[in-house]
């Protein structure tokens, strides 16, 4: 019986290794004399933009006016990317009093902020098994 068991987490494990993918951000606009950071987050499309909610998130200080950040296992899915350039380092990206960004900001597929942010299906992409997905983002 622990022979079985054993085999049946070695093959889970095995196919979930293959089930990942990788995302290759190259973020490019950064202000690079304003320094800061950049705040990047993954959304499914449930959460997509509700802080907190993020699939996975991180911080990179800035170095340079063009990054590339590289995000390994993620699960198949299809997903959002959203990264602002986190100038005051406040963790919170700074608005107007009408809700416009103070900070550059950015989605995958390049997708644009018009009369508010883009929508999940116009910053979507999918991760399929073993896929390397790269997603250029410039920041606005």
């Amino acid at each position: 019986m622990k022979m079985i068991s054993l085999l049946h987490l070695c093959i889970c494990f095995y196919g979930s290794a293959f089930s990942q993918g990788t995302i290759t951000l190259q973020v490019e606009g950064i202000e690079l004399k304003k320094g800061g950071q950049l705040s990047i987050a993954i959304f499914d499309e449930s959460n997509f933009l509700k802080i907190g909610r993020q699939l996975r998130a991180l911080e990179v200080e800035v170095i340079s006016e063009k990054m590339e950040i590289n995000l390994e296992k993620i699960t198949m899915g299809t997903y959002a990317v959203a990264v602002f350039q986190d100038i005051d380092r406040n963790h919170e990206l700074k608005t107007n009093l009408i809700g416009f960004p103070q900070e550059p900001v950015g989605f995958s597929n390049d997708a644009h902020i018009k009369f508010g942010p883009p929508s999940f299906r116009d910053a979507q992409f999918k991760i399929e098994k073993g896929d390397s997905v790269v997603l250029k983002i410039s920041l606005r």
